[in-house]
């Protein structure tokens, strides 16, 4: 497995988790307020999602060898 295909994998299971942390973040906020800490649990996951992103997002270069226009 290459590594940007396995960044894009890691990047899909962290984006399911953020999600799920945000509804239960949701749920939580409808049944009366979450415990102070648990407002900052869904910022490591926006983290690791922004990193990897953005290595996602990073122009690569490709190997054109025979390719006549450039």
């Amino acid at each position: 497995m290459t590594t940007s295909r396995f960044i894009r994998q890691g990047h899909r299971w962290v984006a399911g988790s953020f999600l799920a942390v945000v509804g239960l973040y949701i749920a939580a906020m409808a049944l009366g307020g979450p415990p102070s800490w648990f407002v900052y649990v869904p910022l490591f996951p926006l983290l690791l999602l922004a990193l990897s992103g953005s290595y996602l997002l990073w122009p690569r270069r490709r190997n054109n060898r025979g390719d006549a226009a450039g």
